[in-house]
């Protein structure tokens, strides 16, 4: 669960949760002056750093400690420097316990992004090569009529040149010109084709370099 994206009042809610469970640990800890309740104080400001933002765990981290130096000064348990010493010490740990999580939590999402573009590219590598193949066959297809017609034409001519005028060579040449001609594009088409794989496949992987870059 993760409120950083969501609408403003489930961000308001969880803020409100959070210092509310606050005043509850703080009230409890000045009703139990002997018990050491600062690691309950870890819990609502994890839940406003990891679900809400940084601004919101510094500020529950503030909360957690300006009502821990009150439950100790209303327990008389504590001298009041001592008292303002372990505020500073605990809002120190509640604010580094805080950043961790912001900074653990960007983490993540970071790699998930990662994970998504990653995910995107290899779609897209999987249907240009399933658009090379089909290329291929269609070429590979293609390339049948013009061969068989500049195979035959060749036959013919060589096996008839007794009584081949050269109107007919000609005529012949000519046709086997053409039929070369449709095989050099549909080569040429499969080169671009290849071409194209290939700066796809550069594309994908610059993208993936600059995410991990720092």
């Amino acid at each position: 669960m993760d409120f950083r994206d969501g609408s403003g009042q489930a961000r308001i809610l969880t803020c409100a949760g959070a210092f509310a469970l606050i005043v509850l640990v703080g009230y409890v800890d000045s009703q139990a002056p002997h018990i050491a309740f600062s690691p309950f104080y870890l819990i609502p400001v994890c839940i406003a750093s990891w679900l809400v933002s940084r601004r919101a765990g510094i500020a529950a981290s503030v909360g957690a400690a300006a009502f821990g130096l009150a439950a100790d000064l209303s327990s008389a348990q504590v001298a009041p420097p001592y008292a303002y010493i372990n505020a500073g010490l605990r809002l120190l740990l509640l604010t580094t316990a805080a950043m961790t999580l912001v900074r653990l939590h960007g983490a993540i999402g970071r790699e998930r992004n990662l994970a998504e573009q990653q995910r995107k590219a290899a779609a897209r590598l999987e249907e240009t090569a399933g658009l090379r193949a089909e290329l291929i066959r269609v070429v590979a297809d293609g390339a049948r009529e013009p061969l068989g017609q500049i195979y035959a034409r060749v036959v013919d001519l060589v096996f008839d040149m007794s009584s081949t005028t050269e109107a007919e060579v000609r005529e012949v040449l000519n046709e086997i010109a053409q039929a070369s001609k449709t095989l050099s594009q549909l080569v040429s088409t499969l080169s671009d084709d290849d071409a194209d794989l290939v700066r796809a496949r550069e594309g994908a992987f610059a993208a993936g370099e600059d995410r991990l870059g720092p």
